[in-house]
């Protein structure tokens, strides 16, 4: 089955205003990121970057987008034949596991023209759980239904998009007992040009998610 995954998305560099020296702003500003991506809480990433209240939950919903297709390739579901009300299970499940993140932002040190910032951030058992489930499923219910349907027309597309409302129906479980295991370190660039603007790369960002939610990522 094909797999597909949305493009990375780009965070534009800011110009912040905190209070406090350089360093301080810097590790408040990514605490603040972090928390608007990945539980929309907005409030602290508004007051240092003087975003709209609809610019800063759209950090959220692009990051609920972008784990619900990560939990689909991984999972082998096409979205492109799937409903729309599986659709939203997918939204659902990623934002369950969402809620389940544990993350630490540690002090900026900065080195040279950057601030060097350690997050630590836990990996979630879902995928280690999940998957076996997930692949007997298949087995006993989908394999060989793939195997004698050609990759093509209507009777394909049916088969997946039956496919992919088991897959949520199998998954949906797992994310709502879901647990972070041991705290994981990475290591965050933050660039600031003459004009004290801000910018993360978004390398950085997909490798704490790639921490995060493991296989896939």
């Amino acid at each position: 089955m094909r797999k597909r995954i949305l493009p990375l998305l780009t965070l534009a560099a800011v110009l912040l205003t905190g209070c406090g020296n350089a360093a301080t702003t810097c590790t408040n500003y990514v605490q603040a990121v972090m928390d608007c991506t990945y539980a929309g809480r907005t409030a602290d990433y508004i007051a240092y970057t003087h975003a709209e209240e609809a610019a800063a939950q759209a950090l959220y919903t692009q990051e609920v987008a972008y784990v619900s297709a990560l939990v689909e390739h991984q999972a082998s579901v096409n979205g492109d034949y799937i409903s729309q009300e599986t659709a939203e299970q997918f939204e659902q499940i990623a934002q369950t596991l969402l809620d389940k993140t544990e993350y630490r932002v540690e002090s900026a040190v900065r080195t040279g023209e950057t601030f060097q910032i350690t997050v630590n951030t836990a990996p979630l058992d879902f995928w280690d759980n999940a998957l076996p489930e997930l692949e007997r499923v298949y087995t006993k219910e989908f394999a060989e239904h793939f195997y004698k349907t050609p990759p093509a027309g209507d009777a394909y597309e049916a088969l997946e998009g039956k496919w992919g409302e088991r897959a949520a129906e199998v998954l949906l479980p797992f994310a709502e007992e879901t647990a972070p295991g041991e705290m994981q370190s990475v290591v965050v660039t933050v660039s600031v040009d003459a004009s004290q603007h801000y910018a993360i790369s978004e390398q950085n960002w997909r490798a704490i998610d790639n921490v995060i939610f493991g296989a896939g990522a």
